[in-house]
């Protein structure tokens, strides 16, 4: 398949923007106009269908009205995608970040090591709020990409930003699709790296740790009090044939909201699901997903 990208920037104006002043010579009050301009950097893709990344959006900036809406301060960056046709699109490129893969080139050792270098030692003001911004994006993705089943987490599709949050592009695989499948990669929950781990106090006790798991556990039983809409959004998509829906893929995602749990129930339940993306058997496949694409892409981890 062709694949390719084109990266640029557009300048664009707004409509005037108008503000009242006074004048404190003589008390009148006037109104001042002028045009605002902004640059945004955007990538042209060309050979890939963007309207199942137009859908993941979408539904991120659900999540996100979510979340913001039951008073939970945790982050997600819906960046904008446009499908100008069938095989291209228009993505908004995350601005002020940099990929995990691309980090890993600039910087010696893992992202504890560039938290230290960019923001201080663990114990400075900088670095703990930085971790904290952190824990709230990883938080949010967490169970984003739980529910969606997001796939492909490889470091190139996970972005760092200029405050410590991460941000995930890239929804080329989701639901019932994913790279690799026969082979058995990325089945834990959800990506939850070692270093994502030390990041957050390196062990389950630690209070970062803790303070993350109760923020996961809270956006999860926050989502699935929105399990209707969420399943609703999706099942209008059915008629696209999109990759991601294969049979199945609609009981699984009701599943996974797990709206016929009780509320305690369904914390214990995505505990479960934290600890299994930490430990044993699927955090070792993912592991391996790393190493299959620094193996074969170059991508660093």
């Amino acid at each position: 398949m062709l694949l390719k990208y084109l990266s640029f920037a557009f300048q664009c104006h707004t409509r005037d923007d108008e503000v009242e002043t006074e004048d404190p010579e003589n008390k009148e009050r006037k109104v001042v106009s002028w045009k605002r301009t902004f640059r945004q950097a955007c990538i042209f893709k060309v050979g890939d269908d963007q309207r199942q990344d137009m859908l993941a959006v979408q539904i991120i900036e659900l999540f996100k009205r979510i979340f913001d809406h039951v008073g939970l301060e945790l982050f997600l960056y819906p960046y904008k995608v446009i499908a100008t046709k069938p095989g291209c699109g228009l993505i908004e490129v995350v601005p002020n970040s940099i990929s995990r893969d691309q980090l890993g080139k600039k910087v010696e050792g893992g992202l504890v090591e560039y938290f230290q270098q960019r923001y201080g030692p663990p114990n400075s003001e900088a670095y703990q709020l930085a971790r904290k911004n952190f824990i709230k994006s990883m938080a949010a993705y967490s169970v984003v990409t739980y529910i969606l089943q997001i796939k492909d987490r490889h470091n190139g599709n996970i972005l760092v930003d200029e405050d410590g949050h991460i941000v995930h592009i890239d929804f080329g695989f989701m639901l019932e699709s994913s790279p690799g499948r026969d082979m058995g990669f990325e089945k834990a929950p959800f990506k939850l790296s070692e270093e994502m781990i030390n990041i957050m106090g390196g062990r389950p006790d630690a209070e970062p740790f803790k303070y993350f798991m109760e923020q996961t556990v809270k956006a999860f039983l926050a989502a699935r009090q929105y399990a209707d809409t969420i399943v609703t959004l999706f099942e209008l998509m059915l008629e696209t044939d999109l990759p991601c829906f294969k049979v199945g893929a609609i009981e699984h995602l009701s599943q996974r909201l797990s709206a016929d749990k009780s509320d305690k129930a369904a914390a214990k339940f995505f505990t479960t699901q934290i600890i299994q993306s930490c430990s044993g058997v699927g955090s070792f496949t993912s592991y391996l997903y790393d190493v299959f694409q620094h193996a074969t892409q170059g991508i660093d981890y």
